[in-house]
């Protein structure tokens, strides 16, 4: 069963249905499609914060955020009801949520909730959560959180920084003006690295680093595996430390420490 709902005010809350879970093989599945726009003024930040299911954010047509939130479930209607999509407008922001009920047992009837969000040229992304599926935030503006506890988080051509973490799941950011953070536990890290604002950890348990950073970036780079080898390529630093397993070394005179670190894996720096 499937049913389709479009809504047009500013503040909201809606039922909302889960989509296929493997947590549950029996029963038949019901869905809900949420079919939103939302004008904001130019400059307003958008966050979207789910539990479980994946957020996707990217670009839209117009001036208008425009939102589908599919919800899904095998645990029948009163479970899809029980799970409302909220969004909320106030104090110059725009907050979308997956919201379940409190001391809700999330495995007995598990509700998924998956975004898909369009944000139009002028408005900034803050905040892309969830803890259970995919985060990604592609051709957006603002400076970006971007997590996930079990999923891969992604960025692409962000406008703005971004920080990045999940515990299980890849990391990866490609063409993002400047990086703040990328962390996993257990998976494989690919950044790059243009711009720098702060100090940087680049972090995994389990999976292997790739740092790709400009030519021209001022930084400090301290690289380091436990089982596993340290390599780079067409960059010349400066290096304090210079062994297989860790290589410490500054990067056009030095800047900002970008601490990259695996315990079984291999860090790569290499040139953009």
């Amino acid at each position: 069963m499937q049913r389709r709902t479009v809504l047009s005010a500013a503040s909201i809350a809606l039922p909302t249905a889960l989509a296929g879970c493997s947590l549950l093989d029996d029963g038949t599945e019901v869905t809900e499609t949420v079919d939103r726009e939302v004008v904001v003024d130019d400059g307003t930040p958008v966050s979207v914060v789910g539990q479980n299911g994946d957020v996707h954010v990217g670009t839209a047509d117009g001036d208008a955020v425009t939102v589908e939130a599919t919800k899904r479930t095998r645990g029948g209607q009163d479970a899809l009801d029980e799970v409302e999509v909220r969004l909320d407008e106030s104090a110059g922001t725009l907050a979308i949520r997956a919201v379940y009920p409190e001391n809700r047992d999330l495995l007995a009837a598990p509700v998924v909730v998956d975004f898909q969000i369009g944000i139009p040229d002028g408005v900034l992304v803050d905040t892309v959560e969830t803890a259970n599926g995919e985060v990604s935030a592609t051709g957006i503006a603002g400076d970006a959180s971007l997590a996930s506890a079990n999923g891969p988080v992604q960025a692409e051509n962000v406008d703005g920084n971004v920080s990045l973490r999940t515990t299980n799941g890849d990391v990866d950011a490609m063409g993002v003006a400047g990086l703040d953070r990328a962390v996993t536990t257990n998976g494989d890290v690919d950044v790059e690295l243009r711009a720098t604002r702060t100090d940087v950890p680049v972090e995994t348990t389990n999976g292997d680093l790739t740092l790709r950073a400009a030519a021209d970036l001022e930084a400090t780079f301290d690289l380091s595996t436990s089982v596993g080898e340290v390599t780079v390529r067409g960059l010349s630093l400066d290096r304090s430390t210079d062994r297989s397993n860790r290589i410490v070394g500054d990067l056009n005179g030095g800047g900002d420490r970008v601490t990259a670190e695996t315990t079984t894996g291999d860090v790569t720096l290499r040139s953009l």
